[in-house]
């Protein structure tokens, strides 16, 4: 699976709390089932697993949370997934 910059994403794993920085967003550390946006793709080291910084975020597209966080603990989402039918 290949994760780019600006992907949307889901968490599908409990991220640890030393890779989440608690002085961004609502202060709410990454759930499983949350969405966020990859805003940066770290370099890929030999026998280490890829890690990106993800953003949370919030109905209305506000910053929730920002982490660290690893390509097993992540899942694409289809953009359209998290649209809601307008009325």
């Amino acid at each position: 699976m290949r994760i780019a910059e600006h992907a949307l994403v889901r968490i599908v794993a409990p991220i640890p709390v030393e890779r989440v920085d608690g002085s961004f967003g609502d202060g709410r550390p990454p759930a499983m089932g949350d969405i966020g946006v990859v805003v940066h793709v770290y370099p890929i080291l030999p026998a280490h697993e890829p890690m990106f910084i993800v953003e949370g975020v919030a109905d209305g597209g506000r910053a929730r949370w920002l982490a660290d966080v690893k390509a097993s603990e992540l899942a694409p989402v289809e953009s359209t997934a998290t649209q809601r039918p307008s009325a």
